[in-house]
């Protein structure tokens, strides 16, 4: 501040010897005067350059439009960059059309190369901005330009949400998509019916896959599509802790059954085994014996005997459960008298298809 006084001494001087009394009161707040006058100024001279780099870089803009209607996308994109990097206090080209021109561009003589080129990082920025018009495209995206089927199937879930949310064109797509799928079954070209949800598709893929996560991951979404051969092979999985699972006999249970429901043999073995066990409960016994008759109905000789084994089991449970000790005192126990005959019956109709016992 008495650097500023001193040099405007001579002129307060002035003021004073012509001015007098109100020179002085001019001469005090003349200091203050030109600072504000200064500040003033810096904010100018601050506002003209942001002008003048917003000026150039919107030029740079208008200049990267006409570079992407050319297709020179390489210019384009590095000319959108430059006039971001020139200019960052406001966006001045959307995520959604950075993703539309590297997308464009992958597709052409594209050499780029980094975050900033791929179409994948761009879109992922549009999911929350920009909607079903950001989800449609990213996942368009994702289904046409992904050998990963795993990433064709997150971009057909886009695009059904763009669907929900009526985008136009989004149903018509996921139509299309449809046939494609299965054409591609017909073709034995998997990737794109097994993004389409085609429980099949997803087996055959999940056993092509190189990877133990991903080989589970299209497991899983094979067996929740309801394809009874994932079912029964997850369910093995669970079993025996396979594929990075933890061992579960529960949820081994749960996708046998839903296998074996659908009369996968590999399945319905499965869950005799598990049940066929002499610790098991009269419960568990009961399931055993629903899954051995399914096999003795088709002539298995050995799981007829297996069905009479396990009549017999239930036989002893009823007898100690009821105190049964003599053959007489069975006799006044129907329950008991039904099961001993289940299981004479059953060994019979083994014997009579060829099993023999020692």
């Amino acid at each position: 501040m008495s650097g500023i006084q001193e040099a405007l001494s001579p002129v307060t001087d002035w003021l004073i010897d012509k001015l007098g009394m109100y020179g002085l009161i001019v001469a005090d707040i003349l200091p203050l005067a030109f600072i504000g006058l200064m500040v003033l100024l810096v904010i100018l001279v601050r506002r003209m350059n942001n002008a003048s780099k917003k000026f150039r870089a919107v030029r740079m803009v208008n200049q990267a439009k006409e570079a992407a209607e050319d297709e020179e996308y390489e210019r384009a994109h590095e000319l959108y960059m430059a006039a971001q990097r020139l200019y960052p206090k406001q966006q001045l080209v959307s995520d959604l059309e950075m993703a539309r021109l590297c997308r464009k561009g992958k597709n052409s003589d594209w050499s780029l190369r980094g975050q900033e080129a791929s179409a994948a990082y761009w879109f992922e920025k549009t999911i929350h901005g920009f909607g079903a018009e950001g989800r449609y495209e990213y996942g368009l995206y994702l289904v046409e330009d992904s050998d990963d089927p795993m990433k064709a199937a997150q971009g057909v879930e886009y695009i059904r949400k763009a669907a929900q949310w009526k985008y136009p064109g989004a149903q018509e797509t996921l139509q299309r998509l449809e046939a494609d799928a299965e054409k591609a079954m017909q073709d034995k070209k998997y990737n794109i019916a097994a993004a389409m949800g085609n429980g099949k598709a997803q087996f055959l893929v999940s056993g092509n896959a190189q990877d133990t996560e991903l080989r589970r991951k299209w497991l899983e979404l094979s067996a929740n599509s309801g394809y009874a051969e994932a079912q029964a092979m997850l369910g093995i999985a669970y079993r025996d802790g396979e594929l990075g699972l933890k061992k579960d006999e529960r949820k081994a249970v749960e996708w046998f059954t839903a296998a074996a429901e659908k009369d996968n043999e590999e399945a319905q073995q499965c869950l005799c085994v598990l049940y066929a066990d002499k610790n098991k409960t009269e419960k568990d016994w009961d399931i055993a014996i629903k899954w051995f008759k399914k096999f003795a109905e088709k002539g298995d000789a050995t799981a007829m005997y297996n069905v009479s084994v396990l009549y017999g089991w239930k036989a002893a449970a009823c007898a100690k459960r009821n105190n049964i000790k003599t053959r007489l005192e069975g006799l006044e126990n129907r329950e008991y008298i039904g099961l001993v005959f289940s299981a004479n019956e059953w060994k019979r109709r083994a014997e009579a298809n060829g099993y023999k016992t020692e």
